[in-house]
This record gives structure tokens, C-alpha cells and sequence, in this order.
């Protein structure tokens, strides 16, 4: 073929590209994940395609972006090309839903895997699960805290960090293992400005929250109020009474706790009527701490001081030996305040500012995606669906086993708790993870 016909035909071939682009780029889209393919490295300009699954009732978004961070990139360059898809949704101001699955960019290989959630959203089941799934991926549950804790931001880690080298007011040194570990690895290259690489810690990361309504989320706890010891009423049992209970601690280990405290549930009313503090506890001797527990400001949670060994006026007649295990963690209290160093009037109100960081996770870190996933996307065939997303999203195939068929019904709660819940919630924070008022 000669010199002139060859260019010809590279012509033809590149007008008929152009003509059926937004062809081709429909065919080459998955219908399930509303992939945008960039094919042509120059066009940065992506857009994400929503689309509902077929057993997931909720829109997932997913785009790739072709200019990936990397070592050799300064801090400055990585920000404007690696973070388009990112501002795209850090910019989308307007009060729709955020549930799905929000991708940023695909590293090569998925550092982990981070579940996060408030108490009783299934955290505990699919971290587990999860790990069974993709057992080369590290699974976990904590970002800077555990899980169902507040996320700070990149400076205040390293504020945290200069804290607890400096003096000794780490109350539990496991909590503290992340926050040296990302302040070393982020701001150790003197060669770049670390306020910018602090951000990328988690850059490789696939972070999913999982959410739950808040009438069902209210009741269950009620039913069991982790580490809210004030919320449960706690009485002392006859040894005759006692209950036994074998807990597994790995490693094919198991030891038995004998439990001498029973507890009875409170009434609704005196459930969300209770104050969101730990009564007794004389807050004047935080004065001096930089710190409290789990990392927060001081001022911020009730107690300051983690006391892992805590127990209720009413049980102190049972020898300490016995109450290393109480029920729901109630031998750990937090009560968390709002931004004033205020209990909170109701839980429906902490739970506002608890998703509202959740959702700004992404405006503080640099990720590869997050995801927004309601608790019922955990039942039924729903979460075989849901599993096999997060493979096609990291690139591994799931190993899961197989599962007995499981759904859990809505709680039956009176009309007069309801109406409660519905006037109480914050419905604006609410619908952005696809929640509203019951009808």
C-alpha cells in the first residue's frame, strides 16, 4: 500500500471515530456501574452516567481517571490532575442523595479497604465478611478512629502525633498506632510540602460507609446503647442468676466470661429523654488535657479520660473482677458533644453530626473512591450483588462463601415513637444517604 493510500485510510478511520465517539463510549460503558472509559488521554473532561442495579435501589457512579498521582509528581501537580473527579463531587452542592459508590481513580493495586459506620449499621458483619471475600486485601475498620468514631482531619493528626510523643496522655496505645504511622509515611519526604501529602495517605483506599434509617437505627439503640452506660438500666445478679458466656479470642482460643449484671431496657420515652452524658463524672479534671479519648478535642466527649475499667454506682457491690465484661461495652463510656463542648439535646442530633462527617470524608482525604451504601444492601441476594461491585470496583474476583438467605424486618415501634423520630430527625442530612420521613 503505498505512502499517500495508508494516509488516507488513517483519515477516514479517524473521521469515522469522531462521528460515533458518543457510540462507541455507550458501548463500551457498563450498564451496572455507569463506567466513563477515557479513552483519548486529552480528554480530562469525564462524566459519570447514573444507573440503577437491578437489585441495589440506588444509583452508582463510577469513573476513571487517566492522570494517576505518582512519586515522581510534585504535591502541586498531583492536585490538579489526579483530583478532577474528586472536586467534581466535592462540588456538587446540591441536596442530592450521595448513596453508591463514588470512584476517584484506580490505583493499580487497592491498599485496603476501610468500613466505617455508626453502631448497629452492620459494621461488624461486613468487615468480617469482606475479609472472607478478599482475603489479599487488607479489610478494616478504622480510617484515623475506629469505626463508628469521628474522623479528624489530616492536621489534627498531626497535632495528635506531637501530643502523644510529648507527653503520656495516650489512654490506649492501639488507638494511637495510625496516627503515628500516617504522619511518618505523609510528611517524612522533606522534599515536598507535607501539608499536601498528608491528604494522600489513603489515596489507594476504597472507603465504604454503611447507613442505616433512623427509626430502625434509634430502637436498636435502645436495645442495646453501646457504650452509653446512662441509657441501660444495669442491676447486680444472684450467682444462681449469672449468666455464662464463651467468647473466641482467636487463634483457636476461646475463654469464658460469667457475667453477675443484668440489665432491663428503658421505655422509649425515658430512652431519648436521658441526657447524653456520663453523670457523675467530674469533667474539671480535664482541664489540663490537651487530648481525650479516641483523639477528640478536649471538651468534647464524656468522660475525657477513657476508663475501660468503668462501672455503675449499682454494681460497685460486685467485686471488680466480675465486671470486666459488662453488657454493650457499658464498662467504656463515650458520650460525644456537639461543637459547643454540649451534650447533645437528642441522639438524632448526634447522629446528624456524625454523618455530616462521614459525607465530608472525602473534602479531608484523598481516596480512591467512597462508598454510601444503605444496611439493607447487606440482606437477601442484595449482598451477594453488592460483594461482587466492590470486586469489579478493586479488580479481584470475591471469594465469599456462600450464605444462608437473610433478612431482617423493620422494627415495630408505636406510632407514638415514630412521630418522635420524625420530628427529631434531621431530614436535610437525612436524604442526602436517601433517607426520609415515614408517611
Amino acid at each position: 500500500m503505498s505512502r499517500q493510500r495508508r494516509l488516507s485510510s488513517a483519515i477516514l478511520i479517524t473521521i469515522f471515530f469522531l462521528c460515533n465517539y458518543t457510540y462507541l463510549m455507550k458501548s463500551f460503558t457498563s450498564v451496572e456501574f455507569g463506567v466513563d472509559l477515557s479513552i483519548l488521554p486529552s480528554l480530562l473532561k469525564t462524566t459519570t452516567t447514573k444507573t440503577t442495579t437491578k437489585t441495589i435501589a440506588t444509583d452508582y457512579h463510577y469513573s476513571r481517571n487517566t492522570n494517576i498521582r505518582n512519586e515522581t509528581t510534585s504535591s502541586e501537580e498531583a492536585i490538579s490532575t489526579s483530583n478532577i473527579l474528586q472536586e467534581k463531587f466535592l462540588g456538587n452542592k446540591s441536596s442530592s442523595s450521595r448513596v453508591g459508590f463514588h470512584i476517584f481513580r484506580r490505583p493499580e493495586v487497592t491498599d485496603s479497604i476501610i468500613i466505617l459506620g455508626e453502631r448497629h449499621s452492620g459494621t461488624t458483619f461486613f468487615t468480617k465478611y469482606l475479609q472472607d471475600c478478599f482475603p489479599n486485601v487488607t479489610v478494616k475498620d478504622t480510617l484515623i478512629n475506629n469505626k463508628h468514631w469521628l474522623q479528624p482531619d489530616p492536621e489534627r493528626v498531626e497535632y495528635l502525633l506531637n501530643v502523644v510523643n510529648s507527653e503520656s496522655e495516650a489512654d490506649d496505645e492501639t488507638e494511637l498506632s495510625s496516627w503515628r504511622e500516617i504522619v511518618k509515611n505523609g510528611i517524612s519526604n522533606k522534599n515536598q510540602k507535607s501539608n499536601h501529602l498528608r491528604k494522600y495517605y489513603f489515596e489507594n483506599s476504597l472507603v465504604i460507609a454503611l447507613l442505616r434509617n433512623p427509626y430502625d437505627w434509634v430502637e436498636a439503640m435502645r436495645r442495646k446503647p453501646w457504650h452509653w452506660p446512662e441509657h441501660i438500666s444495669l442491676f447486680p445478679l444472684p450467682a444462681q442468676n449469672s449468666s455464662i458466656k464463651l467468647q473466641n479470642i482467636g487463634s483457636g482460643g476461646s475463654s469464658i466470661q460469667k457475667s453477675f449484671v443484668g440489665h432491663t431496657l428503658l421505655d422509649w420515652k425515658e430512652f431519648v429523654d436521658r441526657p447524653l452524658y456520663l453523670r457523675g463524672y467530674d469533667e474539671k479534671q480535664d482541664d489540663t488535657r490537651r487530648v481525650c479519648q479516641k483523639g477528640y478535642p478536649p471538651n468534647t466527649t464524656s468522660p475525657c479520660q477513657r476508663n475501660a475499667r468503668y462501672a455503675p454506682n449499682q454494681l460497685k457491690v460486685i467485686p471488680e473482677i466480675f465486671l470486666r465484661h459488662l453488657q454493650f461495652g457499658m464498662n467504656d463510656p463515650i458520650y460525644e458533644k456537639n461543637q459547643d463542648g454540649e451534650p447533645f439535646q437528642n441522639l438524632l442530633q448526634l447522629r446528624a453530626m456524625k454523618l455530616k462527617n462521614l459525607l465530608s470524608i472525602p473534602e479531608r482525604w484523598e481516596l480512591a473512591g467512597i462508598g454510601f451504601i444503605q444496611y439493607d444492601n447487606l440482606l437477601g441476594d442484595r449482598l451477594k450483588s453488592l460483594v461482587e461491585q466492590i470486586g469489579r470496583i478493586i479488580g479481584i474476583v470475591d471469594e465469599c462463601r456462600v450464605l444462608p438467605h437473610f433478612e431482617k424486618k423493620p422494627y415495630n415501634i408505636s406510632v407514638e415513637f415514630t412521630d418522635w423520630i420524625t420530628k427529631s430527625a434531621q431530614w436535610d442530612t437525612e436524604k442526602l444517604i436517601g433517607y426520609h420521613p415515614f408517611v
